[in-house]
């Protein structure tokens, strides 16, 4: 069915729309929109060999790293629910922060994903880039966000009560550069 549009109204809504997307901006990093006309055209997948089939849904498309289709997905569609969650109750930007994605989740990021949102067992995409260990994942997620803001994530705990730094140190190898980056970025980690 489709959604009714009321001509008359059409400039309050909007009005009401711009509110709405300016009260939520706060929870947002600022990113600066890249053009990805080219990228539609000329898209070379972070996973290109694991293309045979398109995507079924964003969240498969930012496990495979297809930026492409999640770019032509958000754009092509109105009313795009970018946040939404799978049945395990992550969004795309958790799939493409456990898997290295990282053109998808610039592109994420840059249609405006919220970061804060946690999965099933109250993880953010945050928890699951330092669980496996991603560095270059875990600059991409907090760019432009305040430090405040990344000290926040950081050390937020999951419903088990483990922060993305414990679950970095955990990850137990020796040059464990997600767990120092982390620590230098306002990590705290108390070891009794």
């Amino acid at each position: 069915m489709a959604p009714k549009v009321n001509f008359n109204a059409e400039e309050p809504a909007r009005e009401e729309k711009q509110d709405e997307k300016q009260d939520e901006a706060h929870l947002q990093p600022e990113r600066s929109k890249k053009s990805y006309s080219s990228m539609l055209c000329h898209s070379k997948d972070e996973d290109a060999d694991n293309q045979s089939t398109a995507p079924k849904n964003i969240h498969e498309a930012a496990e495979r790293g297809n930026t492409g289709f999640i770019v032509r997905l958000i754009e092509r569609s109105l009313d795009f629910n970018i946040n939404q969650k799978d049945n395990l109750g992550r969004t795309a930007l958790h799939w493409a922060a456990e898997l290295n994605r990282v053109q998808a989740a610039e592109a994420l990021l840059d249609y405006g994903i919220d970061i804060t949102i946690p999965e099933s067992n109250g993880r953010t995409a945050v928890h699951l880039a330092a669980r496996a260990g991603h560095t270059d994942m875990l600059q991409t997620i907090m760019e432009g966000i305040s430090q405040e803001q990344k000290e926040a994530m950081i050390n937020q705990p999951d419903q088990f009560g483990i922060t993305p730094v414990y679950l970095a140190l955990q990850k137990g190898n020796a040059n464990n550069a997600a767990f120092e980056w982390l620590m230098d970025n306002g990590g705290k980690y108390n070891a009794s």
